[in-house]
């Protein structure tokens, strides 16, 4: 999608010999086999659309993160530094690897924790886990 070369130190999929533009088949064959085991494996819990809707919501978010960073950058013009500011670094941060990272773990397993979540009781306001993750990483910052 980015023309890489590497992804984490390792060459990209569609480097691969004989693959090359499969390599976004691929892809959709990875998001839809996701959907498959979360409806085999909890389709009959409470928090199943929860769930979906969790996965649909960090798809989206990791897709604007994307879009950012690749129109920040693009391999067939010279590097404009302009482009990049603290604002957008910020974002793309956020939106391409913060919320599969670290929200998304988090909040499945607050959702799968249901009976657990609703009894909690802490000093704030923790009602859904947007909220509760927004609180613990102010609390986190706080304490740096």
């Amino acid at each position: 999608m980015d023309q890489s070369h590497t992804r984490r130190g390792q060459p990209c999929w569609y480097k691969t010999k004989d693959v090359g533009l499969v390599a976004i088949n691929d892809a959709f064959f990875l998001e839809n086999a996701v959907y498959s085991l979360i409806k085999s494996h909890f389709s009959g819990q409470p928090c199943y659309v929860k769930i979906l809707e969790l996965f649909h919501e960090v798809t989206m978010q990791t897709i604007t993160g994307q879009c950012l960073d690749m129109v920040s950058s693009r391999p067939d013009e010279p590097l404009d530094f302009t482009r990049f500011t603290s604002q957008r670094y910020d974002s793309i941060v956020k939106y391409k690897t913060a919320y599969y990272s670290f929200y998304l773990p988090v909040a499945l397993a607050m959702y799968l924790k249901t009976s657990a979540w609703s009894q909690l009781t802490t000093p704030f306001s923790w009602r859904t886990p947007s909220t509760a993750l927004s609180n613990l990483t102010l609390a986190a910052s706080h304490a740096m």
